[in-house]
């Protein structure tokens, strides 16, 4: 079952970048390790790519403390403000 209100990878995406405080462009250079942003965050919020691949979703679940279930589909609980916050902690050393 989807969460009220977040029926797409986009609307979720906004959701944890909210909770996170995260920039869509400094999102992309986490999800990116680094290299310069693409724009692709605020791309796929907007639903104008709406089809990524799992491995990319892997990876901005990873960033944001999600499972990947949650974010491509919707299903279960999203993830609390403490989980995103340690991911980007964890993410920004790393990058």
């Amino acid at each position: 079952m989807a969460n009220a209100g977040l029926d797409s990878i986009g609307e979720r995406l906004r959701f944890l970048r909210g909770l996170s405080g995260l920039s869509a462009r400094a999102l992309d250079r986490l999800v990116r390790d680094g290299a310069e942003s693409s724009a692709y965050t605020s791309l796929i919020e907007a639903g104008k790519r709406s089809n990524i691949n799992a491995s990319l979703a892997s990876k901005y679940a990873a960033v944001l403390g999600c499972s990947f279930e949650w974010l491509i589909l919707g299903v279960g609980r999203p993830p609390s403000l403490q989980s995103v916050r340690r991911a980007i902690g964890k993410a920004a050393k790393a990058a």
